[in-house]
C-alpha cells in the first residue's frame, strides 16, 4: 500500500492511462449505442415496435438497465457500485422503499464504504449496528456467502422467500426466483 507521500511509478501512470483511454472508448461506445437505440425507438420497426431496446422485466424497475457492466467496459452507478451488479440492484431498492431519487440516501460511502462487494456487506451491517437476522422480512437483503446479495421481494407461508436480483449466475440481468429462506446465510434488515 502506498501512503500520500509517495509518487506512482510510471508504470502506474501508465497503467491509469490506458484504462482512461478504454473507458473514454467504452464511453463513446455507449453514447452511439444509446443514439442508435434512441432512433430506432423513436423510428419504429415496421410494427411499430423496436427491438433496439433490451425489454424491461416485469418488476424490474432498476434504471440503469441498459447500461455497460463492468465487464463490458461499463462503469459506476450513482450509487457508486458497478451498473448491473447485485450490490447495485439492491442498493437501488432500498433508496426506493426508503423513497429517495436523489441525492441518494444509500450508496457505497453510507453502506459498505471501502468495500463495495457483497461479501462484505453482513460485515459492514453489524459494523454500522444494523440488524440482522435468520428471519426474512420483506424489503431486507438476502445475503449469501457466495459473493451475493438479492432483494426479499416477500416471504411465503412455505418456508419460503421471493427474491428479486441483478446478476444472479453472472448474467448482468434481473432475475426473479423463489428459494427456501433456510437457504440464505443472513437477511440483513434495511438500514434505520
Amino acid at each position: 500500500m502506498r501512503d500520500s507521500f509517495t509518487a506512482p511509478t510510471q508504470a502506474q501512470l501508465d497503467e491509469a492511462a490506458a484504462q482512461a483511454r478504454a473507458l473514454a472508448a467504452a464511453q463513446a461506445e455507449r453514447e452511439a449505442r444509446e443514439a442508435q437505440q434512441a432512433h430506432a425507438a423513436n423510428s419504429g420497426g415496421a410494427d411499430g415496435t423496436s427491438s433496439a431496446v433490451t425489454p424491461r422485466a416485469e418488476g424490474d424497475d432498476y434504471p440503469w438497465r441498459d447500461q455497460l457492466s463492468d465487464e463490458q467496459g461499463g462503469g459506476l452507478s450513482p450509487l457508486r457500485y458497478y451498473y448491473r451488479e447485485c450490490v447495485d440492484f439492491v442498493a437501488w431498492r432500498l433508496n426506493r422503499d426508503r423513497g429517495s431519487t436523489g441525492p441518494f440516501i444509500w450508496n457505497w460511502a453510507t453502506l459498505t464504504p471501502g468495500a463495495g462487494s457483497a461479501y462484505a456487506w453482513a460485515g459492514q451491517w453489524a459494523t454500522h449496528g444494523w440488524r440482522t437476522s435468520g428471519t426474512p422480512v420483506p424489503g431486507s437483503v438476502a445475503w449469501f456467502t457466495g459473493n451475493h446479495v438479492a432483494y426479499v421481494q416477500s416471504v411465503n407461508s412455505d418456508g419460503t422467500v421471493s427474491l428479486e436480483e441483478y446478476n444472479w449466475g453472472h448474467s448482468h440481468a434481473y432475475n426473479r426466483r423463489t428459494i427456501p429462506a433456510s437457504s440464505v446465510a443472513l437477511f440483513l434488515y434495511p438500514p434505520a
